[in-house]
Formats: C-alpha cells, sequence, structure tokens
C-alpha cells in the first residue's frame, strides 16, 4: 500500500471532488476540503477561505503533500454576461492566486499539484482535427477561460518549484449527475433528441476513468505537465445519444433539434453542446495508465443501468 498522504482538495463538495474523496479515503490518505461553507468545520477536515475576499484558512496547507485544485464557478446554467464571463475567469485566476501567495507566505508546500482545465482551451470546432498537449489554443470565451487558469496554475512549478499535473478534462461522464444527465433526462420520460447536426465531437471520459487518472498522476512520481482526461474513443454527439438510448430502451426522435433554436435559448453559451473538438489521451497512455472504459456503448451500459 502507499504510503499515507495529505491531500487537500478545493471545489472538493463538487462531482469529481465527491468521487475523489471516496477514493482516496479508501487508500488510506487523510482527505481535507477547502471551501466556502467550510468555517469552523475544521475538525472534520473542512477549511474555509473566501477568493473573491482573499480568505484562507491558512492551516488548511499544513503539513498537506498533494494539493488538487478543481475550484472554479461552472460555465453552464447561466448566460454569458459580461459579468458572468467575469466571474468565471476570476474563480478560477484568483483562487490559483490565492493558493500560490499563501504557500509563499506560510511556506506549507505540497509536494505535487494537481490542477483542473478544460478541453476547451483546444477552442469549439467541429473539424476532424485531433488534438494533442503540443497543439496550441483556441480562440472563443473557453479557450480564453483555459489559458488564463492554466497561465497561474504554471506559476506553481514556475515561482515555487512545485511539481505540477495539468488536467484538461473533458466532457465528464456520470451517473449522480452533470452532462449525462440532463442529455437524457428527457429520455426517462418520452425519447432522446440529438442536438445541432449530431456530428459534433464529444470528448468524453467516465467518471471513474478521470478520478483514476488523477490518481494515478499523483502516485507515480515521475508525472507531471499537462494531460488531456478524455477517454481515447472519438465519438459524436449523435452516437452518444444513440448509445444512451439503446441502453435505456428509448427512442431518438427522427428531427434534430435546429441549432439557430440553441442559440436563441442559449446565446454564446450554446458552443458548449453544439460544437466539440477531437482530444487524444496517448500522453497519459504512454505514460501507463489503463482506462476502464474506452467505448461509449460500455460506459452508458456502466452509468444508465
Amino acid at each position: 500500500m502507499a504510503a499515507k498522504q495529505i491531500i487537500l482538495i478545493t471545489g472538493g463538495s463538487g462531482l469529481i471532488g465527491n468521487k475523489l474523496q471516496t477514493l482516496f479515503n479508501g487508500q488510506g490518505h487523510e482527505v481535507r476540503l477547502l471551501g466556502r461553507g467550510f468555517k469552523g468545520k475544521k475538525a472534520q477536515g473542512k477549511y474555509y477561505w473566501n477568493p473573491e475576499k482573499g480568505e484562507i484558512d491558512e492551516s488548511a496547507l499544513e503539513d498537506v503533500t498533494w494539493l488538487i485544485h478543481l475550484a472554479g464557478e461552472s460555465v453552464a446554467g447561466k448566460l454569458w454576461t459580461k459579468e458572468r464571463k467575469k466571474v468565471i475567469i476570476e474563480s478560477r485566476t484568483e483562487s490559483t492566486k490565492l493558493l500560490i501567495s499563501t504557500i509563499e507566505k506560510t511556506g506549507f508546500k505540497p509536494t505535487k499539484v494537481l490542477c483542473a482545465s478544460a478541453v476547451g482551451y483546444y477552442g469549439s470546432v467541429t473539424a476532424d482535427d485531433i488534438f494533442t498537449e503540443k497543439d496550441t489554443h483556441g480562440k472563443d470565451f473557453l479557450a480564453e477561460v483555459c489559458v488564463l487558469w492554466e497561465t497561474e496554475t504554471a506559476k506553481f512549478k514556475l515561482e515555487l518549484d512545485i511539481q505540477t499535473v495539468i488536467m484538461r478534462i473533458g466532457v465528464v461522464l456520470a451517473e449522480e449527475g452533470g452532462a449525462l444527465q440532463e442529455i437524457v433526462k428527457p429520455m426517462r420520460f418520452v425519447m432522446g433528441a440529438v442536438l445541432g447536426t449530431g456530428r459534433q465531437w464529444v470528448p468524453w471520459i467516465h467518471i471513474d476513468d478521470l478520478v483514476d487518472m488523477v490518481s494515478f498522476a499523483l502516485h507515480k512520481k515521475e508525472t507531471g505537465g499537462i494531460y488531456n482526461a478524455v477517454a481515447p474513443q472519438f465519438t459524436n454527439f449523435k452516437q452518444l445519444t444513440e448509445a444512451a438510448a439503446k441502453t435505456l430502451k428509448k427512442f431518438v426522435a427522427p428531427v434534430n433539434v435546429p441549432k439557430f433554436a440553441l442559440k436563441v435559448a442559449l446565446g454564446e453559451q450554446s458552443v458548449i453542446v453544439l460544437e466539440g473538438s477531437r482530444v487524444s489521451p496517448d500522453k497519459i497512455i504512454q505514460e501507463g495508465y489503463e482506462f476502464q472504459f474506452t467505448d461509449i456503448q460500455q460506459a452508458m451500459d456502466d452509468l444508465l443501468v
């Protein structure tokens, strides 16, 4: 069994963070959470911070060996107004700056930091290009968010000399919530529907593979840098919808939801469902990671039964 580590997670109450807590507790590690609603709860392993106000319980970082930084305002759910975009960006950049300045001030220095980013780094495109970690960033808002986020994250290594991993996470498929449950919600009552042309790529990953990949990257001493956290199978939205429908024994509507309707309803945010990219996870595979779920039908059968 690996040596016991003290792990601090920001954004730990979310979908990914909850799964990581279960995994690391099962591995015998000590897990701490850093969150806005945790004032006075450090005895429960919960520590308070408020990046907007520059507030943090510095003792959260004491003796921490691994820091996992997932915190960031959701890009979905609300229209991207100018103010909303500012919140999305600063929730990521300011929280990262606060962690770095706290480590500098206290000297509580983790041996390894793992930070979330997203495949949105590559831009929302419909082309058949295959993106690797060596490719440059896109030009849209989601790409801007990722570039600014990763620029701050890189300072863990550049300024503090801490081994740093950046995970560009794809569309996380999980039974507990997230994108998949929104896609299948209509199917549970009537039938499914393909959004847009259906040809847009969905760089997906099963939640179990994602948390295992995080664990793999932290436990493997030499692992560092940027990794695409996506399944190796390229899948478009039509294929994903049909796989879900097959598992649920439901039909998919013969008429797609038109792009213009989604653009009217969602505005600029419609790129989340109307555009996508083919993203390769070959780098982490070459370093020894083995996927549990490589096929979209296999993933759906596991998550939707």
